[in-house]
């Protein structure tokens, strides 16, 4: 290299692989297209059949409402962005996005390409081929195609020549150094093995050596015979579940059935050993009232602490009988609404669904096999209870360690208390946000002395925005919301609070802040706090919207904090926003 000759940047390090990867399937049909408009109306998405979902008997969890993330368009590239961030910060590796491809027509191809193009999020995935014809059957009408699946001379290598830019791409998901590609009905294509061979042959034409998986499913179990790498199972159509429809107590006439969800987990965890290289599933729930009405198929008794316990089993199951390489355990579903099965949070359940998932795999920076042998946290509460019972009226060391793990036990439930109420307030919160206006930021100095930037002993949550760095359009208005607490008492009501968007361009810039809503009603944090609903962080939510329209571009910093006459302590967490 000679003098004045520019460096080359190194290659940025590709972040520690975790060492079980959760992959969870990811469908993409949350924005409006053609043939879904004209099929049954202008503006159709998933969330159309979600939100009129109805009860079908007493206690019936109908309709399942999305709470942080919202009805949300995946027109919108910051959706998946935040979908990315609380993936990651739960445990889950990648996404398995459905690839609709009619012998060279796309459908739902949006959110991919959008995805494609702008390489965010950064956040592995992989595509399964959903080689099925696309139907009316949701509305029942199962015989009325709106586009047919068909294989056509030459159809697999234009299939692969269409999957190049994905294939290629670095954030890819590989196995054995080799990117893997399901195909979701095997059983379907006319062929197959040699459909496999054509598909192998384009993609190591193009340098690639391709790895595919048969999904398992539909009765097809001929993965290792027709040349598959691997097979990938996928609950509830990989078992035949116990039927408990008789005993439900229908307010409607009902035409589906229901199934037993602890059976089903059971079931398959009892299961011997797969004699062929198979990906083990575990299934959130499973109920597709939204979609299918009285003909529905539901699997009652789906809750947090079972799916936990399904998945923890897989992972224990991957760390000990795969290689390093081939340790991928898949779960259904991420969003898929209409079936009742995702892992988004939603209204109910709050975040639940991905705790689970973080604890299953052993949570953040917790890679590397820590969480092997790890006790599901009902068990070991079980196992001290009965520990407990054994020692009665003794004394000594292990009386006091019981006490130490009660202790602990009941700071762990107040935490979960804390951070559990997300599903169960959102609705409030949309309706309370929706009201107001947005507020424009002014720099600090123009609210005086209790504006300046300063450490304090503050409690609270930003729970919006969800993602720790976020793009953000200067032409919408920033939404925040949470809530925050001190331990003084202010006995003429809650302190100013207030949000600071910090540039982080140079530190001389003065921060910009606007006041937020606060004080509305979050009796959840103060019982979890103190064990009573009359202490401070009963009123401690807060809520604003603020307009960046005349903000530069560039990052900033977003943090929130209480004003005091001493300076406004701020929350140790922040939000890193890029404002386009």
């Amino acid at each position: 290299m000679t003098a004045g000759e520019p460096t080359e940047e190194p290659p940025a390090e590709p972040p520690p692989q975790p060492d079980v990867r959760l992959v969870a399937f990811y469908l993409p049909q949350y924005h409006p297209i053609p043939e879904n408009d004209a099929a049954w109306g202008k503006g159709f998405t998933e969330w159309t059949n979600v939100a009129r979902a109805k009860p079908l008997f007493p206690g019936h969890h109908q309709p399942h409402l999305p709470a942080e993330l919202g009805f949300y368009d995946l027109r919108l590239p910051e959706v998946m962005e935040q979908q990315a961030a609380i993936a990651r910060e739960h445990g889950i590796h990648a996404f398995c996005h459905y690839f609709y491809w009619f012998d060279g027509r796309r459908l739902l191809e949006r959110p991919l390409e959008a995805m494609l193009a702008s390489g965010r999020p950064d956040m592995p995935f992989c595509l399964c081929w959903a080689n099925e014809s696309w139907t009316r059957r949701w509305d029942g009408a199962e015989s009325e195609v709106i586009v047919e699946q068909s294989y056509t001379p030459g159809c697999f290598d234009r299939l692969v020549v269409d999957l190049l830019p994905y294939l290629e791409d670095r954030r890819y998901l590989r196995v054995d150094d080799r990117p893997l590609l399901l195909i979701y009905r095997p059983g379907s294509i006319p062929g197959i093995a040699d459909a496999l061979a054509a598909m192998r042959r384009m993609a190591s034409d193009h340098g690639i050596d391709l790895s595919i998986a048969a999904v398992l499913g539909f009765g097809y179990t001929d993965a290792p015979r027709d040349g598959f790498d691997f097979a990938v199972e996928f609950p509830p159509l990989t078992l035949t579940a116990a039927d408990i429809t008789a005993s439900v107590p229908w307010t409607e006439p009902f035409q589906g059935g229901a199934y037993d969800y602890e059976a089903l987990l059971t079931l398959h965890l009892c299961q011997p050993e797969p004699p062929f290289p198979t990906f083990r599933t575990a299934m959130v729930g499973f109920d597709n009232t939204a979609r299918r009405g009285a003909d529905a198929s539901i699997f009652l008794g789906a809750t947090p602490e079972r799916f936990e316990s399904w998945l923890a089993a897989l992972v224990a199951r991957a760390r000990l009988t795969e290689r390093p390489n081939r340790r991928l355990v898949f779960i259904n579903a991420w969003n898929e609404w209409g079936e009742g099965n995702h892992l988004e949070p939603d209204q109910k359940f709050g975040r639940n669904w991905l705790r689970a998932c973080a604890r299953a795999v052993g949570g953040p920076g917790m890679e590397g096999g820590s969480g092997v042998g790890r006790m599901p946290l009902e068990r070991a509460r079980e196992a001290m209870q009965e520990l407990e019972r054994r020692i009665d009226g003794e004394d000594g060391l292990l009386r006091h360690a019981v006490e130490i793990m009660q202790a602990l036990d009941e700071h762990l439930r107040a935490a979960e208390a804390a951070t559990g109420y997300l599903g169960r307030y959102h609705a409030d919160w949309l309706r309370h946000v929706g009201g107001l206006d947005p507020r424009r930021p002014v720099p600090a100095s123009e609210l005086g002395q209790p504006a300046r930037l300063r450490r304090g002993s503050v409690h609270g949550h930003i729970e919006y925005p969800i993602a720790t760095t976020m793009p953000h359009r200067i032409g919408d208005p920033l939404i925040v919301r949470g809530w925050i607490v001190d331990d003084d008492p202010h006995p003429d009501g809650p302190p100013r609070c207030l949000v600071a968007l910090v540039p982080t361009r140079t530190s001389e810039e003065e921060p910009l802040l606007v006041i937020a809503d606060h004080g509305m009603q979050r009796r959840d944090v103060g019982e979890a706090l103190f064990g009573s609903s009359t202490q401070p962080a009963e009123r401690s939510g807060f809520a604003v919207r603020v307009d960046v329209i005349d903000l530069a571009p560039g990052a900033y910093q977003v943090r929130v904090g209480l004003a005091t006459a001493d300076g406004t302590a701020y929350l140790a967490q922040t939000i890193q926003c890029e404002l386009a």
